[in-house]
């Protein structure tokens, strides 16, 4: 397919998009989204400034409820975004979200609680509790469950797959351990599905039901539970959608109930209210005695030096408890399919903030944004901001849509989604003006959209040298390898047979050092889009639910004929907003002139 004809179909879908998108009356808020948000609190200065960070946050994608308290006080509590886009409801202050593997802090609690009435000690092997567990792992402890120090692998299944606690068990113990238990530091979802076994076991109870008999109704969390039928008993309104660029990805109350998969590591839902009952609960000795706060609060291999570094080995029981400039933290977040939670107690500064998110972009948490940030604001630290945004001219805003190629070659893709603009790219120039980057940081994009061509060139033909090649130290092609037919199969479809890849583009992503390579496989009978993650310059995994263009970014109207885009999926607090200008003539829009940072990118429009 020509880059003409592609262009003209991507246009017709942009039109077919917008209007699709089109704004309809407007629904009346129902009585619970309206009670809900009357509960939103914006407090003093401190408040305000957080709040005004958020709207401009939620203006570039961010969508969840925030909780943010100071010296025993809440000085900011509310919805920011939605959590139904297709039906236009708010988020609240009552939302409720997947928590993801913020649910670790629960099951934690849960064995300590056991602990306290006599049923296990954490010292114990879990032999005791589980006859079924091979030699090789009889004797891990609890405890090291507990700190990520035993070695168990990861879980080994299909996301939200329908699965029995045996089968979960014995998928788990089938599988080597990564290192000798209690030898080093490796966060493992794994070992915290056995400790919800073992609570089974140790309690006579489903983990669910002991959960929110032992644990959530004496901290007076009522809006708190599981997935599917076992969801918190509220309106259908203000339980949160998950969403990723591409579109609707998860509904808890869709998600099984029974299954056994993420069970002990994740599964859990709340709202921001809910968990600060939770954190109000922990500083008294209601739920756990001063004994059993130690231990949960006491790291298994702390840093030596203070740092800022949310994920290292300093941990307890199901939380990170770190020493930072700013004293002690105690944090943990959680990472689901289109979801995002984040808990973070300064202790000595006495500042909390929890955050729940219910969007991703670029495969990456769009919480990060606002869990990262907000301390800094707090503790009056630099920071990068979103620009303020004003109401689009609806006469350049429904005229923008369109392919637009730079005098380099690149593409430049305007279309607008869920009610907003949003540009895209084809082509590593165009790339590099979206993501703008220095010349070092552009040679190694270039490099990695090579390496990547001609990785997956070599799987189509079944070598797999250049992906075992570019694997980090100690990870094996084996996985790899044995995966590619299943993933190939998902590509093809019924496309018929492969012809060639294109690289669409290298970009950054969330978390530093980290990147992404767009490619699209072509077929006979069309193509498939595939996403790339490095680590640090090693090929870390690929994912057949990819977006259709590269370094994605939405777009808000700053003048009459000026946008701006400003980057939501990076962890990099120094990102610079870009700014895209559209020519009206005659009319019509014919040109797009893109400055970020030293960089200018002049591009003509190919359709109409």
């Amino acid at each position: 397919m020509s880059v003409r004809t592609r262009a003209l179909l991507f246009f017709l879908t942009c039109l077919t998009g917008f209007v699709l998108s089109l704004p309809t009356a407007a629904e009346p808020v129902s009585g619970e989204i309206r009670a809900a948000q009357e509960k939103s609190v914006v407090d003093g200065a401190l408040g305000e400034q957080i709040d005004s960070y958020l709207v401009r946050l939620a203006g570039f994608g961010f969508s969840g409820s925030v909780l943010v308290a100071k010296n025993g006080k809440i000085v900011l509590l509310k919805g920011y975004g939605l959590a139904s886009q297709s039906n236009e409801i708010p988020n609240t202050p009552d939302t409720v979200y997947d928590l993801a593997s913020l649910t670790k802090q629960f099951t934690a609690a849960a064995i300590l609680k056991l602990q306290m009435a006599g049923k296990l000690k954490v010292g114990d092997p879990i032999s005791k509790y589980l006859p079924t567990v091979p030699p090789d792992k009889a004797n891990i402890t609890i405890h090291q469950l507990l700190t990520h120090t035993s070695g168990m692998p990861n879980w080994s299944g299909g996301e939200y797959e329908e699965v029995s606690r045996d089968e979960a068990l014995r998928r788990l113990f089938a599988r080597k351990l990564n290192f000798v238990p209690g030898s080093r530091f490796a966060y493992s979802n794994g070992g915290y599905a056995v400790l919800a076994a073992v609570i089974e076991i140790a309690s006579g109870q489903s983990y669910r039901t002991y959960l929110q008999q032992q644990l959530f109704e004496p901290a007076g969390m009522h809006n708190t539970g599981f997935w599917g039928k076992s969801a918190p008993a509220v309106s259908p309104l203000l339980i949160a959608h998950n969403y990723d660029e591409l579109g609707e990805v998860g509904d808890v109350l869709a998600w099984s109930d029974t299954t056994w998969y993420g069970v002990g590591s994740n599964g859990a839902t709340s709202t921001v209210g809910d968990l600060y009952k939770w954190w109000q609960a922990l500083q008294g000795t209601s739920i756990l005695s001063a004994a059993a706060k130690e231990q949960m609060f006491t790291p298994v291999m702390p840093s030596k030096e203070p740092s800022n570094r949310y994920y290292s080995s300093d941990y307890g029981y199901g939380w990170f408890v770190q020493t930072t400039p700013h004293g002690l933290r105690i944090q943990h977040g959680g990472d689901g399919i289109g979801s995002g939670s984040q808990f973070t107690w300064y202790k000595d500064e006495d500042v909390l903030l929890i955050v729940t998110c219910n969007i991703r972009h670029d495969l990456f948490p769009t919480i990060i944004k606002a869990s990262y940030t907000i301390p800094k604001i707090i503790f009056g630290e630099q920071y990068s901001s979103p620009p303020d945004f004003v109401p689009e001219n609806p006469e350049v805003a429904t005229k923008a849509a369109g392919d637009y190629r730079l005098q380099s070659g690149g593409h430049l893709l305007v279309r607008r989604l869920r009610n907003q603009l949003e540009i895209g790219a084809e082509g590593q120039d165009a790339v590099n003006l979206l993501r703008g980057a220095s010349l070092s940081e552009r040679q190694q994009r270039t490099q990695l959209s090579a390496k990547a061509q001609t990785i997956f060139e070599g799987t189509v033909r079944g070598n797999f040298d250049a992906m075992a090649a570019a694997l980090p130290p100690g990870d094996t092609i084996g996985y790899w390898r044995d995966g590619w037919p299943d993933e190939m199969r998902a590509l093809e479809g019924n496309k018929g047979a492969f012809k060639s890849i294109d690289v669409l583009g290298t970009y950054p992503g969330g978390e530093p050092d980290s990147m992404h390579t767009l490619l699209r496989f072509n077929f006979e009978k069309g193509f498939s889009l595939y996403i790339v993650s490095w680590e640090n310059g090693y090929f870390a995994g690929s994912n057949t639910r990819a977006p259709d263009l590269a370094a994605v970014t939405p777009l808000q109207a700053v003048s009459a004929k000026t946008f701006a885009g400003w980057d939501i999926a990076t962890e990099d607090s120094t990102v610079d907003a870009f700014t895209v200008d559209f020519a009206p003539n005659h009319g019509a829009i014919t040109d797009l002139l893109l400055r970020n940072r030293d960089q200018v990118g002049h591009a003509k429009r190919l359709n109409g």
